[in-house]
């Protein structure tokens, strides 16, 4: 064999596997929420993510207050994310969740997050709706070159700090409703705190 064929054999094999560390890899949110409930920091490059990334599903649930309702009683829940998520160039399919509401007959339940570590999102790309409601985040919030094909939404959100948005894309608008953060100057206001589960 010649030098010029094992060249040619050389580079396709480099080329091939440059390809494969590109490569996107298929993951469903759930595997992502499992990862997140070891409150370990958690890091995930160039995955497709299928399904909503709802973090009321985080397995690990305090109860908070409870109180009557004009028809039945009211719980609350209340999860937390304790470790830095980092995600890098990946494809959210579903929506990205922050609370829930579930009724069951009388009873209605109410599951709240706290971010007490950062969120990191970069260079993704988020097909659902992005809902980040009724929560407080305690650490950084990072929403770097992103794009959201859907409406983004913050209501009822305290900031610890001001959120960077830097680079992202909102085709379909980003809004605010009773939160701290004015995204026009990117500047942090006074505002009420949701309610909330205490900080232990």
């Amino acid at each position: 064999m010649n030098t010029e064929i094992k060249w040619i054999l050389a580079s396709a094999l480099i080329a091939q596997a440059l390809n494969g560390m590109c490569a996107s890899t298929r993951m469903p949110a759930s595997d992502v929420l499992l990862r997140i409930d070891t409150e370990e920091p958690v890091t995930i490059q160039n995955a497709h993510i299928e399904g909503d990334l709802d973090f009321t599903q985080l397995k690990k649930k305090t109860p908070g207050g409870s109180y009557g309702a004009r028809v039945g009683m009211v719980k609350e829940f209340y999860t937390k994310l304790r470790a830095p998520l980092t995600l890098e160039n990946c494809v959210i399919e579903g929506d990205i969740i922050t609370f829930r509401e579930e009724r069951r007959r009388l009873l209605l339940k109410e599951f709240f997050v706290a971010f007490d570590a950062p969120l990191i999102l970069k260079g993704c790309r988020i097909e659902g709706e992005v809902a980040f409601e009724r929560l407080a985040f305690y650490d950084a919030v990072v929403l770097e070159d992103c794009v959201f094909e859907n409406e983004v939404r913050f209501e009822e959100v305290h900031f610890s700090q001001a959120p960077n948005i830097q680079g992202s894309e909102f085709p379909e608008g980003l809004t605010h409703r009773k939160t701290n953060w004015n995204p026009e100057d990117g500047a942090l206001e006074g505002a009420d705190r949701p309610n909330e589960e205490p900080r232990a």
